[in-house]
């Protein structure tokens, strides 16, 4: 009897420290987003098919038809440095940089499956914002050279 609360014990107990922790694949994981003064790096990974991409959109599209930019992942996913890794990037309209750079403005990416508008593993889509390397400061904290990526639209106002 002994022996069956002691397993009753110790299966219980694992049971709560295994659900206590987070989820080991956070689908998020799988697109990160870093903006840093004159690049955008964007960095994939995970398990892909051949026609599964990535869009990126102004913060304010509706939708995932009509991206500004978008590219094939690949099958292992990889990291992209924009402007400079441009060859595998097509464009719908202007936006995100062009020849002088990247272009100021807020933007979300998201994974897609299949040559589809349907986010991969339902993930929620990163935002960020490029800023105008030549706007005058505001009045708000002190910009820095952190990565400006979330997962929630940027406030407007």
């Amino acid at each position: 009897m002994k022996k069956l609360a002691l397993l009753t014990a110790i299966a219980l107990t694992l049971v709560l420290l295994f659900s206590a922790l987070p989820a080991f694949a956070d689908e998020n994981e799988m697109l990160k987003i870093e903006v840093k003064a004159d690049e955008l790096t964007v960095t994939i990974t995970g398990d892909f098919g051949y026609t599964d991409w990535i869009g990126i959109y102004p913060e304010d599209h509706e939708g995932y038809t009509g991206s500004t930019i978008w590219w094939y992942v690949g099958e292992d996913g990889g990291e992209w440095v924009l402007p400079y890794d441009d060859t595998d990037v097509q464009r719908n309209v202007p936006g995100v940089f062009d020849e002088d750079g990247l272009i100021p403005g807020k933007y979300f990416a998201i994974l897609l499956a299949n040559d589809g508008y349907e986010p991969i593993d339902e993930m929620e889509p990163v935002y960020f914002e490029i800023k105008d390397p030549n706007a005058a400061p505001t009045d708000g904290p002190a910009a820095t050279d952190e990565p400006a990526a979330t997962n929630e639209p940027a406030a407007t106002g």
